[in-house]
């Protein structure tokens, strides 16, 4: 018996005519733009994928919210989150035809809320306008005396800190440091470092706290009324999220809460001025493997709530990674 061998060429070329033929038939296009709840702002770099982080088939949101990705045709759920997903992520069933490209309506890409959220009022920050207000989330307030009791602390995921919010006692920064290890996020702005550290003696060593003092020291000798230029972003993923690596900070209010020391082991620095040092730190270390995030920020908004446009984008960063 004789077999008829077909030229070699003759069959790399039909196999590749064939595997074109399926990639672009059996895969579907994946647009829309990502919103806050309330539909106000587009958010940058949120994670889009479809069925598993890792899968291959992901993208991030471009600075204007937009996205646009390739995935197989048929039934998928597609999620778009921020963070690590605990607090703001969104969950969507698709069922999708081969070549086609669905537009997602505006509804279907809100980044929606997950986690509770919860604040400690102070004299000199609204951080809670820009959750609230700016973004359309939700947020509880809670009094400085809810945190003796760890109890009133169970079922939120994120603690935000105003500057200038009222001292707090030993059992309560217990707690907080058990809420952080525990794999829960804070934001302190300003004063309301204090909440990590102890309240601010003029040296760097105050009482109470549970952020080891040889960790980070502040200081409160920064001028009023300073704008600093050219403060360089020096985190990839904020710089990538802002579209740009250097940025002007205004700072209207007197004594604002420099930084004096830090151990570059357990905060990375995601902003600084060459006069005036790193003005946002960022851990995760406290309390070792599964410890939630804190944010520090030297700037925040005023008392009434305003805001610079890009201190506002700054801080729904932080926001949206707790």
């Amino acid at each position: 018996m004789k077999f008829i061998k077909a030229p070699i060429l003759l069959i790399a070329c039909a196999a590749i005519a064939l595997l074109s033929s399926c990639s672009k038939n059996e895969t579907a296009t994946i647009q829309g733009v990502v919103y806050s709840l309330n539909g106000q702002q587009r958010i940058s770099q949120a994670h889009v994928y479809v069925d598993d982080k890792g899968s291959g088939y992901e993208t991030h949101s471009a600075v204007d919210g937009s996205f646009s990705f390739d995935v197989p045709s048929g039934k998928h759920t597609l999620y778009i989150e921020t963070g690590d997903g605990n607090i703001f992520k969104t969950a969507l069933d698709l069922n999708l035809s081969k070549g086609q490209t669905l537009v997602l309506d505006n509804s279907q890409t809100v980044l929606r809320q997950r986690g509770m959220l919860a604040c400690i009022q102070g004299s000199f920050d609204q951080i809670e306008s820009i959750v609230h207000d700016s973004l359309g989330y939700t947020i509880d307030t809670l009094q400085p005396n809810d945190l003796d009791v760890a109890s009133n602390l169970s079922g939120y995921s994120a603690l935000f800190v105003n500057c200038g919010a009222p001292a707090i006692t030993q059992a309560a920064y217990t707690n907080l440091g058990n809420f952080v290890s525990g794999g829960h996020s804070m934001y302190v702005s300003d004063y309301g470092v204090d909440y990590l550290l102890g309240y601010y003696d003029g040296s760097c060593a105050p009482v109470g706290g549970f952020i080891p003092d040889s960790v980070l020291c502040t200081n409160r000798s920064a001028t009023s009324a300073m704008t600093l230029p050219g403060v360089n972003i020096t985190s990839t993923a904020l710089a990538t999220y802002m579209g740009t690596s250097t940025v002007t900070i205004d700072y209207d209010l007197g004594g604002w809460g420099m930084v004096a020391l830090y151990n570059s082991g357990f905060w990375d620095v995601m902003m600084s001025s060459p006069s005036m040092g790193p003005l946002l730190l960022h851990t995760n270390h406290y309390g070792g493997l599964g410890a939630g995030n804190i944010y520090f920020t030297t700037f925040h908004n005023k008392p009434n709530g305003t805001i610079s446009s890009t201190a506002e984008q700054l801080l729904t960063y932080v926001i949206l990674n707790l």
